[in-house]
């Protein structure tokens, strides 16, 4: 299961980023320039991208991951939630 969760989640997390404007950890990037459909689309995968790191903070607690890889992924979203997009939304 800790391997499968190792490939599951990076995988997650490269679909949704593939997804999201590419300036989204801009330091400029404001969902705001962008038309209603990227907008809601854009506010679609926030959630996913949210709802994947709820998943991930509970399997460390359970420990289902190792601490190795959670400190690879606490890094990665605290470096996300740091950015004006992921702070706003």
């Amino acid at each position: 299961m800790k391997i499968q969760t190792f490939i599951t989640y990076p995988q997650i997390y490269r679909d949704i980023f593939m997804e999201l404007p590419v300036n989204i950890e801009s330091e400029a990037f404001s969902i705001d320039d962008l038309d209603d459909k990227n907008k809601e689309k854009t506010l679609k995968l926030l959630r996913s991208y949210f709802d994947m790191c709820s998943e991930e903070f509970y399997l460390n607690k359970r420990g289902i991951i190792d601490k190795k890889v959670w400190k690879l992924w606490d890094l990665g979203i605290k470096s996300s939630i740091e950015k004006p997009a992921f702070v706003k939304y």
